[in-house]
Order: C-alpha cells, then structure tokens, then sequence
C-alpha cells in the first residue's frame, strides 16, 4: 500500500511540474484568440469534440484532478453552474487530467457530483489550453474566441463566472478578439 501511496504522489508531483512549464505571469496568453480544437472520450461514453459547439454554444472547460484539494472543493460548484445553465445554450465539461478514470468516476459517485466529465490522462487539452496550474477554468464564447480563464478557485468563483457567462449570453465579449497574425510576404 505504501508503494501505492508513494507512486501517486510521484505521478501528482510529475503532473504539477509537466503543467507549470512554459507560462509566467501577466494574463493568460489565449484570451481573445480562438480556442485550440481538442476532441476527448466522456467518462460516461461519447466525446467532447469543442467544434461541434462553435456557433451554438458558450463552453466552459474545468481542468480538475481528484488528488488536488482546491479542485476537489471546487467541482461542486462547476457542477451546480451547469446545472443553472442546463439547456441554455451554455455547456460545462469538467476536464478531468486524472491517469485512472476511475478514479474520477469514483469520487465524484462518493461525493454524488453530477457533472459531465472529459478524459485527458495524456494531459493534451491541458496542454493546448496551458493549463499550468489546477483547477483552471476556461470560458469560450460562441464564436470559439477564449473570453476568460481563472487559475485556481477563490471565494466568489462561482458568482464570477456566472456574471461573465451571462455577459456572454447578452452577446457583449469579455476581451476583444486577438488581431489575425500578418502572414509574410512571398
């Protein structure tokens, strides 16, 4: 059991460092530009394939693993903003960047959470949207532009996101669209 114990803590501390490469300080460097494609299995069978939703709907993505605390007490809360949205043209995906799935079907059972969650073991999505710390959440609007991301889970989250999520149903934008890169000349 201790070999367990110590292997997971390895893995934990592994994943951690694997997500805080690449980024420092100052704002997140995908607000206002368009949000990476990605396409992960559900935990409860289906996919989430982000492109299906461009035009349809706002997107929330919550990258959250079982072995961090702040995610832990975080998730009920994403899960309660999906459900005040259900229907409304808002989708939440808990992401979970857990190795074993059930691991993750098992705690949010235990704690009866009722979320739909994606699968990035590999860390992909994680990657693509520079997760470097956990839990993060990303907004995207309907056009696919990235309007906000929180790192971390503080008093007021949820309200938050919320208030930005119903800015976005208002159809006013949170952050001006990035500029399209100039291509070279030939």
């Amino acid at each position: 059991m201790r070999r367990w114990i110590m292997w997971g803590l390895v893995a934990a501390t592994f994943v951690v460092f694997y997500l805080s490469l690449g980024r420092g300080s100052g704002p997140h460097p995908l607000l206002g530009k368009p949000a990476p494609e990605i396409t992960l299995p559900l935990l409860d069978g289906g996919t989430l394939d982000l492109a299906a939703h461009r035009d349809k709907d706002i997107v929330v993505l919550d990258f959250w693993a079982t072995w961090c605390p702040p995610c832990r007490e975080s998730l009920p809360e994403i899960a309660a903003l999906a459900k005040h949205y259900e229907g409304r043209e808002v989708v939440v995906y808990a992401v979970s960047v857990d190795q074993d799935p059930e691991a993750a079907g098992a705690f949010l059972d235990e704690q009866q959470i009722d979320v739909t969650v994606a699968l990035d073991p590999e860390y992909q999505a994680a990657w693509a949207y520079e997760a470097n710390a956990i839990p993060q959440t990303v907004v995207i609007g309907k056009d696919g532009i990235v309007q906000a991301v929180h790192v971390g889970a503080s008093r007021g989250f949820a309200t938050a996101l919320r208030l930005e999520i119903d800015s976005l149903l208002a159809g006013r934008s949170l952050v001006r669209a990035a500029a399209p890169e100039a291509k070279p000349a030939t």
